[in-house]
């Protein structure tokens, strides 16, 4: 995922079919952080969402990228893993994000209990 923001439709899509987003850290505003602080950096918003970062596959560098993808094609068992886990925190995101979204959009009908959303 290039740049320095998650807002991409390819992230959400890649979500929603069940597929495992690969971050790479160093990629996104240049000579402003350093890898480590990259990659906290562009996914803090999604830590959010359950107080942990999202179990995406992350790389360090462009570099390590081809490493971790061979690890994780010979490991089918931990990818089936992470697989379940991002797919739990995924659901678990779509309510976090649904929550909030009534919470700005309708703060009266929650105040009074009501629940048009379902």
């Amino acid at each position: 995922v290039p740049g320095a923001s998650i807002e991409t439709a390819r992230i959400w899509e890649s979500l929603e079919v069940g597929c495992i987003p690969v971050f790479v850290g160093n990629h996104g505003v240049r000579d402003t952080l350093s890898v480590a602080d990259m990659a906290r950096f562009t996914l803090a918003p999604l830590a959010d969402v359950t107080g942990e970062f999202p179990p995406f596959l992350r790389a360090s560098s462009s570099g390590s990228l081809r490493l971790l993808l061979n690890q994780t094609r010979n490991d089918l068992a931990s990818a089936d893993a992470r697989q379940v886990q991002l797919r739990e925190w995924w659901l678990d995101a779509q309510r976090y994000f649904r929550r909030r979204f009534e919470e700005k959009i309708c703060p009266d009908d929650r105040a009074s209990g009501l629940d048009n959303f379902g």
